[in-house]
């Protein structure tokens, strides 16, 4: 029996966005660094500044991954699943590289070269809005969860045909640690309520109605700057449905219910801002019929 086009490219899809998770994971002894502290009590910053709050210290013998790139003088550093921030890069032996030499400051009069460079000085206000700057650099935080909106375009094979309509949901949604480490495991729970409006259409009945979906994905996520975050990943979740259709024509209420399985493929932009972020999303879910939809997250 050979399989139709539509859902050929669904295998097709599946397959490829799977190889895109699992290698990326499967490579990532390459991708990460670790360091350790270099003395102790070695401060961690909440954000790439040294004027802000110490949220951590390390000591040396404790391994960490900290991020490929830097930003300014620091790195970014993984304490724990609940504790990411930042940390100077000459507090740092990193593995493969050792540690970092301290950079000359630009003032100092043993280096007349670096200060030939300096065309004028800077007005003091431009220090102020340097400093605000970097406390600002960042709002990517450890983990996220929060309130998750969804349009589905809902396709199911029923009366004599393939039916399609519009449903409306809300759920929940945890990311956790978004960094550009390695691949994380997702989770949400999606209701919307009603039933499909082909029922009502065609079989000119009252309907109530609920439509469960719940699942988990491996999701690779990436930084694309200090304040935007790509993610996308592949998942299984479960469906259930539960119809009450009350015919107007015979006078009969039909209880309609069924439990599925499937598979998710989805990826978005989440944006960061203070003390939210909006979660922007597509997603495509595989199971009977193949549909997709759109997601709107407030994240915390």
């Amino acid at each position: 029996m050979f399989l139709n086009a539509s859902r050929f490219l669904s295998i097709f899809l599946i397959l490829v966005l799977l190889q895109m998770v699992l290698l990326p994971t499967a490579g990532a002894v390459e991708k990460f660094r670790k360091a350790q502290a270099v003395r102790s009590d070695v401060e961690i910053y909440s954000t790439a500044s040294f004027d802000a709050k110490i949220i951590h210290y390390i000591k040396p013998g404790d391994l960490y991954y900290i991020s490929n790139k830097t930003f300014g003088p620091f790195y970014k550093i993984k304490i724990s699943n609940k504790i990411l921030g930042y940390v100077a890069d000459t507090e740092l032996n990193i593995q493969g590289i050792g540690t970092v030499q301290e950079k000359p400051f630009i003032d100092d009069p043993e280096v007349p070269s670096l200060n030939s460079q300096k065309k004028k000085e800077k007005n003091p206000e431009a220090f102020d809005d340097e400093e605000d700057q970097a406390e600002e650099e960042s709002h990517i935080k450890s983990s996220y969860n929060g309130i998750i909106l969804h349009l589905i375009n809902y396709h199911e094979t029923t009366m004599n045909g393939s039916q399609v309509a519009d449903l409306y949901g809300i759920g929940y949604r945890y990311i956790p640690f978004l960094s550009d480490y390695s691949a994380s495991v997702a989770w949400d729970v999606t209701a919307a309520y009603g039933a499909p409006a082909y029922y009502q259409n065609i079989l000119n009945a009252e309907t109530k109605g609920l439509t469960v979906w719940s699942g988990a994905q491996i999701v690779n996520i990436a930084i694309v700057d200090t304040n935007k975050t790509l993610h996308y990943g592949i998942g299984a979740f479960l469906k259930y449905a539960n119809y009450n259709v009350s015919s107007n024509v015979t006078n009969k209420t039909y209880s309609l219910q069924e439990l599925t399985f499937g598979l998710l493929l989805e990826g978005g932009f989440i944006f960061h801002f203070n003390p939210f972020s909006l979660d922007l999303g597509l997603r495509y879910y595989w199971e009977r019929e193949s549909y997709g939809g759109l997601s709107l997250g407030f994240l915390f």
